[in-house]
This record gives structure tokens, C-alpha cells and sequence, in this order.
């Protein structure tokens, strides 16, 4: 909205909303477990997890059902604008927050790797050591849950000064303060501490090797 409160007084005003919504729709088939795998499947017993075989394919996924991303922003900003004079003063501030909502299965369907190494460790073929089953690699964890908040502030003010027909000078000042980021949960695994029993003093009830923030 703008709103003219005199020939040299002007005020503008502006708020927006905008929100971005992802569902991920899988392809329903099998999974590892299905073929005969030995391996978790409960999360997603109907999807299969990434696999690459080294000079031969790629194939199967990190996403699977459930998966969704939703980012939502704020804002609301306020500007003014006012001649006097030879100057032409404009100020004004703005506020912005951004919200981040997001489950994801990047590593709850697995990750497989064959590339040979395991039959000749100068270099194989990586269909060998898949037939035989051999893997190089196989990477596994829980889903991944983010949610996230941003603040942003700022002031400012600005003079356009129109000191004679041939001269003009522009000055201003802003302040805009970095706000920390705000996270539901934080936490991080450390096998040195799995292995020696250590638990977080902040989550008590948290599994053997987590830690989080105050650990």
C-alpha cells in the first residue's frame, strides 16, 4: 500500500506471504529385503535403496514415501520518502522469516557400492563382486527431520542532497543484525562415544554416542 500524506511526504507499505509445499510420490515395487537381502527394510519395505555397480549401472533411490518439504516466508516492510529542501530523505525498516519444514529418507533405504576392489584390489570389474556379493560399501540410517526458523531485521535511512546543479551527494546508514538461526533438535553421533557407553547429560533417555548442544 502507498499512501501520500503530502506533495513531499510519501509512505510505502508492503507484507507478503509465500510458501512452497514438495510431496514426494514414489514408485512402489520392492525393496533389498524383498530380493533377499539381509538388511533393515521396516521403514520402507517397498522402495529400493540406491545401488551402484561400477562399470555396470545405477540404480534405485533415496527417496521414498512420506518424504516432504514445506518453506514458508514472511515479511512486512515499511518505506518513506521525503523532499526537503535539496534533500530527498528516505528510511524505513523491513522484517523477514523464513521456516523450513522437512522429512527426508536419504539414508533409511540404503546405499550399496560394488566396484571390483573386492576380487582385485588393482581394479576388478564391479558386476564380479556383484554377482558374488562382494560389496564395497553400504551406508544405512533413521529418516532426517529438519525444522528451522530464520529472523531478519532491518533500519536504514538514506539522503539524496543536492548540493548545486552540478553536484549530488548520496549517504546513508543500515542496520541489519545477524540473528542465529533457530532449530528444533540438534544432535550428532560419535562412535568413540558409542563404543565407550557415553550418553548426553542434556537428553539422558537419548541412545549410547549422541550428543547435543550443552554436552
Amino acid at each position: 500500500d502507498t499512501y501520500v500524506f503530502s506533495p513531499t511526504v510519501v509512505n510505502s507499505f508492503r507484507l507478503s506471504l509465500n510458501r512452497t509445499v514438495h510431496r514426494y510420490v514414489p514408485n512402489l515395487a520392492f525393496s533389498h529385503c524383498t530380493a533377499g537381502v539381509k538388511m533393515w527394510c521396516d521403514e520402507n519395505p517397498q522402495t529400493i535403496g540406491a545401488m551402484s555397480i561400477t562399470g555396470l549401472f545405477t540404480m534405485g533411490s533415496t527417496s521414498a514415501k512420506g518424504e516432504y518439504w514445506t518453506g514458508t516466508s514472511y515479511s512486512l516492510n515499511d518505506d518513506v520518502s521525503w523532499v526537503k529542501g535539496a534533500h530527498q530523505l528516505t528510511f524505513g525498516g523491513g522484517y523477514l522469516q523464513g521456516r523450513l519444514a522437512e522429512f527426508t529418507h536419504f539414508a533409511s533405504t540404503g546405499q550399496t557400492n560394488f566396484n571390483g576392489a573386492k576380487l582385485q584390489t588393482s581394479g576388478g570389474l564391479g558386476a564380479a563382486d556383484f554377482f558374488l556379493g562382494k560389496i564395497n560399501t553400504f551406508f544405512q540410517g533413521l529418516p532426517n527431520t529438519n525444522y528451522s526458523r530464520q529472523n531478519m531485521v532491518n533500519l536504514y535511512v538514506t539522503d539524496i542532497w543536492k548540493i548545486n546543479p552540478h553536484l549530488t551527494v548520496n549517504f546513508g546508514v543500515r542496520w541489519e543484525p545477524f540473528l542465529p538461526l533457530q532449530v528444533a533438535s540438534i544432535s550428532a553421533f560419535d562412535m568413540n562415544r558409542f563404543l565407550a557407553g557415553t550418553r548426553s547429560t542434556v537428553f539422558v533417555k537419548a541412545p549410547v554416542g549422541f550428543y547435543f548442544p550443552g554436552d
